[in-house]
């Protein structure tokens, strides 16, 4: 599993960031609201974000940081990524959608902004991390 996940983890986090991004643009578009997100996506964020901040926890160590911003960005995906899929884990739990209340429409264009730079990020870092 080590060299599966070692492998395979920052792109995971790309396809999460890019699956997120384009719910949020579907967000902007149709207006639905969030409240409305069905349990399917629920359970591809629990299993895409925990599996991708998995691998962000595993493979610390081997990361070659190359300045604070680099390090500051790895720990906020990192973050940002466990945060998700526990909450999303919440709502499977739960079988609700009331927290996402908290989130109004306006947060979607926020989150298509942070979503992109992270999704980024999770690319320059796969790139980096096959040189080693």
């Amino acid at each position: 599993m080590k060299p599966t996940l070692r492998n395979t983890f920052t792109k995971v986090a790309i396809l999460t960031y890019c699956l997120g991004m384009l719910a949020h643009i579907v967000v902007l578009v149709t207006g639905r609201p969030g409240s409305e997100m069905p349990n399917v996506v629920h359970w591809a964020v629990t299993v895409l974000a925990g599996y991708s901040g998995w691998g962000f926890i595993v493979n610390l160590k081997r990361v070659p940081f190359v300045n604070f911003v680099d390090k500051v960005l790895y720990w906020l995906v990192l973050i940002h990524l466990l945060s998700s899929a526990l909450i999303h884990a919440y709502s499977i739990i739960r079988n609700t959608n009331d927290w996402l209340t908290l989130f109004g429409y306006t947060y979607s264009y926020f989150a298509v902004a942070y979503f992109f730079i992270f999704g980024y990020y999770s690319f320059l870092l796969d790139k980096r991390l096959r040189k080693i």
